[in-house]
């Protein structure tokens, strides 16, 4: 669900500092926000801080969330350390493999929509004459 960012309080956070968001940022400008935030029913953020401030720096009004019926404090930080130590990031040699097939594809993409242009082009000029 879509929740506005002024509505979320954020209290006191495991993470103390959100780091360099200059790479979220630019990956949520490009694709949007992949995951959502998770917040109580109370709108208290539980996990997202950094996905938050992003959206705040962005200058967005609202973001995704899932809410979470908790309000228990220890529940809130279990999540928070959870969601926070579950990701696994890729491997030097599968992120290469992917990186890799990633350009190749786009490449493609490019020759594709070119031909698409070149294919108009030709329709409009022909449907002219």
């Amino acid at each position: 669900m879509q929740v506005k960012i002024d509505s979320i309080i954020v209290k006191e956070r495991a993470r103390k500092d959100p780091g360099d968001l200059k790479s979220l940022m630019e990956s949520m400008e490009r694709h949007g926000q992949l995951n959502p935030i998770i917040v109580n029913s109370k709108m208290q953020l539980i996990a997202g801080y950094r996905r938050l401030s992003a959206a705040r720096q962005l200058g967005w009004d609202k973001i995704n969330a899932t809410v979470l019926e908790t309000s228990s404090k220890a529940d809130m930080l279990a999540i928070e350390i959870e969601e926070n130590t579950q990701r696994l990031q890729f491997d030097s040699k599968d992120l290469e493999e992917a990186v890799t097939k990633l350009e190749k594809i786009s490449r493609k993409n490019i020759f594709q929509r070119m031909w698409e242009k070149i294919k108009k082009f030709f329709r409009k000029l022909f449907r002219k004459n």
